[in-house]
């Protein structure tokens, strides 16, 4: 009887701890596979909208999906490096020399608290998604109030229509 009750309580235990142990911390964010794998938070994605980024930087991947995983950080770079630096606010009248048929949809960045970190965002975001705009026209930004706690500040999203200019 007392061999019965040990088991019992044995059972009980691993049962217990193995509901405690993070489920897929080892997984690969990329495919979804157990074994060795890397911290994907080194790569930081959050120069592009959390939308349209290639992979979420929250998680791990193995070495089968590093190839990949370094081929997204190339391209957020790439993106980065040629940010359009002609910029139009959406209440310009003037005309925009913009190449015919160049224009894409609009693009939104994600909210930030800071104006110009959701500039930079919808900047990084319009090349990543279109490579042959080199400007973004009819930019807006929209606020909101978020709060944490009893702290309450403003947040910014930005939004602009990536084009190519003449």
């Amino acid at each position: 009887m007392e061999t019965f009750w040990s088991i019992v309580i044995a059972v009980m235990f691993i049962l217990f701890f193995c509901a405690f142990i993070p489920s897929g911390k080892g997984d690969c964010t990329v495919c979804g596979t157990h074994g060795l794998t890397k911290d994907l938070q080194f790569y930081n994605f959050k120069e592009i909208a959390s939308a349209h980024q290639p992979l979420k930087g929250i998680g791990y991947y193995c070495t089968a999906c590093a190839g990949k995983v370094e081929e997204a950080a190339k391209l957020v770079a790439v993106a980065k490096a040629n940010a359009p630096t002609q910029t139009w606010p959406a209440t310009y009248k003037g005309k925009v020399p913009v190449v015919p048929g160049s224009e894409q949809s609009r693009v939104h960045s994600d909210w930030q608290k800071e104006k110009e970190s959701a500039r930079e965002q919808l900047l990084v975001t319009s090349v990543y998604l279109f490579p042959e705009a080199n400007a973004v026209k009819q930019i807006e930004f929209d606020k909101r109030t978020d709060s944490t706690g009893n702290y309450q500040y403003t947040v910014w999203r930005a939004s602009g229509i990536p084009c190519k200019v003449q």
